[in-house]
């Protein structure tokens, strides 16, 4: 293989203390069926063993590419520095932990080629120590459908499909990533989708392990709430991108939810935050309150429309819950 060989596929891998997950990821790479393909790894300033785990099977696997930055503590960062490394045609992101069966690379390159989709999406198995655990594939079962970049966006939303997929490296470096929100790589997937000419599925199957206790979203800090923030640009999103009144609501609802769920987290757990975390957590709470448009929801939602508009008649703001937290809390 030529130095400047372009691989049909790379992985890109982030890496940070996963020493005890990484010989299972990555001899299920090496493992694949299809093997032009190169691993990007890019460690972030791990305290373990793994930068030197890797180099080990770097230096027995040329297709293996170890990469080391400065510790950045989220993901998207390690996005951002991989990207200018990513030669493939095609790239599938995989977690320290995650791996495949052996025939996913390939199921993946064959049905990405023969469709020409910008992005491909395989089964997955939500693996919590069980491989035989049920297998998510298709539009509930339905593998043969095609979506287009805006369905795919809206089934991405509510995670009726997942973003393991196989997208289009030029895709991927055209719409790029930032790192304003712990999860901003949550925003640019959905952006991806939003942006591609089509969205079909493909056997194999991905195993996004569940059960790393090490893992950000196990962990009670301050990040989980940037979460608020990511669900206010997909907000602001739908509306420059001229979604329907009623996607839009459907959404906002949505985000209202899962906002009252933050809400209801921080009041159990905010004794274990500094105060400079607590007014952090809190102006990310109001802003997304305030970014919630109510009178769409209220419009367009049938049932939960009523139910916002007779709260809303009854003086109820939203932002009355925010100011008896912080009073309990004592700013």
């Amino acid at each position: 293989m030529s130095e400047n060989h372009n691989p049909k596929i790379s992985i890109f891998i982030p890496i940070y203390n996963g020493e005890q997950f990484l010989t299972r990821t990555l001899n299920s790479i090496l493992a694949q069926t299809l093997e032009d393909f190169e691993v990007v790894c890019v460690d972030d300033s791990s305290t373990d063993g793994s930068f030197d785990l890797v180099w080990q099977y770097a230096q027995a696997d040329a297709r293996i590419k170890p990469h080391r930055k400065p510790n950045g503590g989220n993901v998207p960062r390690s996005w951002m520095y991989a990207l200018p490394y990513l030669n493939g045609h095609y790239t599938l992101y995989c977690s320290q932990d995650d791996f495949f069966s052996p025939d996913l690379l390939e199921q993946l390159y064959l049905q990405a080629t023969r469709t020409d989709a910008d992005a491909t999406i395989p089964a997955l198995v939500h693996y919590r120590g069980n491989k035989d655990a049920q297998v998510i594939s298709g539009i509930e079962g339905d593998t043969q459908r095609t979506l287009s970049g805006r369905e795919a966006f809206m089934f991405s939303l509510d995670w009726r499909i997942h973003a393991f997929a196989l997208w289009r490296t030029s895709l991927i470096k055209q719409v790029g990533f930032d790192d304003l929100a712990t999860n901003s790589d949550e925003y640019a997937t959905r952006c991806f989708f939003l942006n591609s000419n089509k969205v079909v599925f493909s056997q194999g199957i991905f195993y996004y392990n569940k059960e790393n206790p090490q893992a950000i979203t196990a962990h009670i800090s301050p990040k989980r709430w940037e979460w608020c923030i990511t669900n206010v640009r997909l907000m602001r999103l739908m509306q420059a991108q001229q979604f329907s009144a009623q996607e839009q609501a459907w959404f906002a609802y949505k985000v209202w939810g899962n906002t009252i769920h933050l809400h209801r987290l921080y009041i159990a757990h905010q004794a274990s935050f500094a105060q400079n975390e607590k007014k952090y957590i809190q102006q990310i709470l109001s802003d997304t309150y305030a970014s919630i448009d109510w009178h769409t929801i209220a419009t367009h939602l049938a049932f939960k429309g009523k139910m916002i508009r007779l709260l809303y008649g009854n003086g109820f703001k939203m932002n009355h819950l925010l100011l008896s937290c912080q009073q309990r809390i004592g700013k």
